[in-house]
């Protein structure tokens, strides 16, 4: 299902680890539809549990990007009234800063020492409850929060399904290229996932490394990227 650098996840391994996790989150806090989990983390396989491990809450999540400064992320956390936070470990310490203890922490790698011993959780949400909330850049003032709604998120993923034919076949290896404060990540996480195929998800440095980024595709195997235009030629792949 899921692979980063050296880790790799079975579907079952993943579902696994989203129940765990999901079930830890909603021992913390009284997650329901509408309500938001905030995420501030680097790219890896934890990030990918942690946004399912939401969807299967209930909630909904709010990418962060850990290289925003404090005053900004105070502002999303705030904006959102974000019940939990879940970072990476490295990052604990000062959003316990940001946060003055109030609202929860969660470190992104729990979810591989949880265990739950059957899957009764169900999602609470419905087509036209929100998945996510991404912000906008904030230059021309405060960020502005864009809400996503599940409908809106399944639509993609099954049109883009159909178009290049995702559902045919289960072989297809799909890049994880974007960061996650930007739709297009989305695209790539369900496209992969909602459609049976293996996901790559891409540490943000390789993208500026081309011999690291070529070996890593290589050997991946992968066989899907989306990018924009701009994006797409700066590589050259055959």
């Amino acid at each position: 299902a899921v692979v980063y650098e050296d880790t790799s996840l079975t579907y079952e391994e993943l579902r696994t680890r989203v129940n765990a996790l999901a079930a830890h989150l909603s021992s913390l806090a009284d997650i329901q539809p509408n309500k938001l989990i905030a995420l501030a983390m680097e790219k890896s396989e934890h990030m990918i549990t942690s946004i399912l491990a939401v969807w299967k809450t209930g909630g909904a999540y709010v990418p962060i990007d850990p290289t925003y400064p404090d005053d900004r992320i105070e502002y999303i956390l705030q904006d959102t009234q974000a019940l939990i936070m879940i970072t990476d470990g490295q990052y604990l310490e000062r959003f316990k800063g940001v946060t003055k203890g109030s609202i929860p922490l969660v470190q992104s790698n729990i979810s591989s020492s949880l265990s739950i011993a059957t899957n009764t959780m169900r999602p609470s949400s419905t087509a036209t409850d929100l998945a996510y909330i991404m912000y906008t850049s904030g230059t021309t003032g405060k960020p502005k929060g864009v809400m996503v709604e599940h409908h809106g998120v399944v639509n993609l993923a099954v049109s883009l399904g159909k178009t290049f034919g995702l559902r045919e076949t289960n072989d297809e290896v799909i890049l994880s290229f974007s960061n996650y404060v930007f739709d297009h990540f989305v695209e790539q996480m369900t496209d992969a996932l909602l459609n049976g195929q293996t996901l790559v998800v891409l540490n943000d440095e390789m993208r500026g490394d081309k011999e690291r980024l070529y070996k890593y595709i290589e050997k991946n195997k992968v066989t899907y990227l989306s990018g924009t235009p701009s994006v797409i030629s700066m590589y050259e792949f055959t």
